[in-house]
């Protein structure tokens, strides 16, 4: 029934809830059927992506717990950083410093240019897994950096948050580097929903 209302065949709809079933968005009962699967904080990266974009938001404890990871991850990705990125990773953190000092006046472009800072910062980590769950994050934690971005104070905060990240890398102190990204999160965490 539901590969005919999509128009595509029984093959495919299997194989779509399988990989709902995998991401813990659905689950099978035998004998039952197929439902949503409940509560939404036992989800994966994506499966959390999935509800926000389906339901276009996030409850207040799952962002909540959204952030709490996304701080997590960033730290240890800026901790690994400073131990391990390049000269050209250096120079892409500040490049990109530089083009947001350009933008924070006007705001044109600068939540582009702070998710590609924060992800430079992951590719200098050299860790895959990290990078790639930050990635996964960035779908949700999007949508409030726009938000954070309207006001011009709030982006030359943003950009002053990644000044003292780039320098903590720089200097290759990577527990100052963790320290600055996990202020500058909560920073943001706090700007948006206090």
């Amino acid at each position: 029934e539901l590969a005919e209302m999509l128009g595509v065949n029984r093959g495919t709809v299997r194989e779509a809830l399988r990989v709902l079933e995998f991401m813990r968005v659905l689950k099978k009962r035998a004998g039952e059927g197929v439902f949503v699967a409940d509560p939404v904080p036992n989800l994966g990266a994506e499966a959390l992506v999935f509800h926000f974009l389906v339901e276009d938001g996030l409850d207040e404890a799952s962002l909540r717990s959204a952030f709490e990871a996304v701080t997590c991850i960033e730290a240890s990705m800026a901790r690994l950083a400073a131990l391990r990125a390049g000269e050209e990773d250096l120079a892409a953190l500040e490049s990109l410093i530089s083009r947001m000092e350009e933008g924070a006046g006007e705001g044109r472009g600068f939540t582009a240019l702070d998710e590609k800072f924060h992800l430079a910062v992951g590719r200098a980590s050299r860790s895959e897994v990290l990078y790639s769950i930050d990635i996964t994050m960035w779908v949700i934690m999007r949508r409030y950096a726009e938000l954070l971005h309207r006001e011009p104070a709030c982006r030359q905060w943003c950009l002053e948050g990644h000044r003292r990240i780039a320098a903590a890398i720089s200097a290759r102190d990577g527990d100052l580097a963790a320290r600055e990204m996990e202020n500058h999160l909560k920073g943001a965490y706090r700007m948006l929903f206090a």
